[in-house]
């Protein structure tokens, strides 16, 4: 019967009691390690399974869509501001200026 030290710890019995030997009880453990009963199937999910491919192209995506909306918003500034200034332009040149009188 193959006892593990584990078992023995959590039953509260010692290796003396079982005559077990820790270095036999290591070279066995070794030989079986991870043992058997904590070994799974691999399993794949296809639905979450990542490719750096795949993760690369979505960044590049999200990169040009971020770019686009950048770009839109700073022309829809730059408009704002020339119409700005074309105003201010006119306003100035126009005469609605206040003009300074000396006194």
């Amino acid at each position: 019967m193959s006892i593990s030290l584990e078992a023995l710890a959590m039953a509260g019995a010692s290796n003396v009691q079982f005559a077990m030997d820790i270095e036999e009880w290591e070279l066995r453990d070794s030989e079986q390690n991870p043992p058997p009963h904590l070994l799974t199937e691999e399993y794949y999910n296809e639905e979450y399974f990542v490719t750096f491919t795949n993760h690369q192209e979505k960044v590049d995506r999200t990169g040009e869509t971020r770019k686009r909306k950048c770009m839109r918003s700073i022309k829809t500034a730059l408009q704002a501001l020339v119409t700005s200034c074309v105003i201010m332009s006119d306003i100035c040149v126009g005469g609605s200026r206040p003009s300074r009188q000396k006194h």
